[in-house]
């Protein structure tokens, strides 16, 4: 299986965005092989990383936007989903490309 990772992004909680809308660094996009401004995928968040858990997981679509006004080593996402999380102080995405939606698992670092 070819799952990428990024390193430790630091989450920020932003209550105008939607719960599906992810914002990240384009250089941190890069480490995990994103090459497109956006990015649909299925979002798996909060459990930590177990690709074999994901067909029983919850999870909901969402979009992943590079934007070059996101910090370096920042991941913003709704103040919603952070609460869901847990809100940890860092997270790591995994994304897992492959036939139908790309996976994008955020666990906490």
């Amino acid at each position: 299986m070819d799952v990428r990772c990024t390193d430790k992004l630091h989450l920020v909680a932003v209550h105008q965005l939607a719960q599906g809308r992810i914002e990240i660094n384009p250089n941190d996009g890069l480490d995990i092989g994103l090459m497109q401004t956006e990015e649909p995928v299925r979002i798996y968040a909060g459990k930590g990383f177990d690709p074999s858990a994901l067909a029983a997981a919850e999870s909901f679509d969402g979009i992943v936007v590079q934007r070059n006004e996101c910090a370096l080593g920042t991941l913003k996402l709704s103040a919603k989903t952070c609460a869901d999380i847990g809100s940890p102080d860092r997270v790591r995405l995994h994304l897992l490309p492959g036939s139908g939606a790309t996976k994008l698992i955020i666990s906490p670092a």
